[in-house]
């Protein structure tokens, strides 16, 4: 049994055809429990279809904080990679200036010598 029934949207537009309706809130519609089957559980299909729905948005939620944090580590592992390399780099250019300075020294102590 599907709920809503199959022929749902059917029986919808023809409500709304009705001359009498002129608003959709004069739509009423009266559930007929007779029209399942002896030994159907309604009640218990609901409650199997919500807990599948809830179980559905869950995994979708888990699904999207996974792929933040991926996203996220992704981020970071770049930022990591980008500081290691200006780490080199720094360490390069103080390497090169203390060779410069150093070099200085001597040009200095040779003028003062002579």
């Amino acid at each position: 049994m599907e709920v809503p029934p199959l022929n749902f949207n059917e029986q919808f537009a023809k409500d709304l055809l009705i001359d009498e309706v002129t608003k959709l809130n004069q739509l009423k519609w009266i559930f007929d429990g007779k029209k399942f089957p002896e030994g159907y559980n309604f009640k218990g299909k609901m409650e199997e279809e919500l807990k599948r729905k809830k179980k559905e948005k869950l995994t979708l939620k888990l699904l999207d904080v996974k792929k933040n944090l991926q996203d996220k580590m992704q981020i970071d592992k770049m930022l990591l990679t980008k500081d290691l390399k200006l780490k080199k780099n720094l360490n390069k250019l103080l390497l090169l200036l203390h060779l410069h300075l150093k070099q200085k020294k001597k040009k200095v102590k040779k003028i003062l010598i002579a």
